[in-house]
């Protein structure tokens, strides 16, 4: 979801139970359906309204008091089932050149190179995981961590 922080409130905190449950469930006068939903939620947000704030030689013109609204939309609630978290820096025109020539070095990431990563961490969180119906860290239940006292 980019530019997450747009979003109303309550509908970013509606993807609190899918996420914690894997499933959507809605009820009715008289029935419930379920539905599967478990996926992968990648949110993007400025750090202020004019995105600026933070940012070396940024100008940014927006109050505290509206910076914390603009990111108080992004509730707790919904931060704790967001397993990543990251500022991503703007990048000037120099460092896009410098990536860009990296890049023809072979000095970058690569996709195969990202996809042996991928694959040694889903072997070591299947070894963490034998024994349990569970064969990924995504499909581990939050409560069943909690009581464990296992951080991934």
């Amino acid at each position: 979801m980019a530019e997450a922080a747009e979003f109303p409130a309550a509908v970013l905190d509606v993807l609190r139970q899918p996420l914690e449950s894997g499933e959507i469930t809605i009820h009715r006068a008289n029935a419930v359906a379920r539905f599967p939903a478990r996926f992968q939620l990648v949110l993007a947000a400025n750090p202020c309204p004019c995105g600026k704030w933070g940012l070396d030689g940024g100008d940014c013109t927006c109050p505290p008091a509206a910076r914390r609204r603009y990111l108080g939309r992004l509730s707790g609630p919904l931060l704790d089932r967001v397993d990543v978290q990251i500022w991503v820096p703007r990048l000037s025109p120099a460092a896009l050149r410098r990536a860009a020539a990296a890049d023809a070095d072979g000095t970058r990431l690569t996709s195969a190179m990202a996809r042996e990563r991928v694959v040694a961490a889903r072997a070591v969180a299947a070894e963490r995981l034998a024994g349990t119906p569970w064969r990924t860290n995504a499909e581990v239940p939050g409560p069943w961590l909690r009581g464990r006292g296992f951080h991934p």
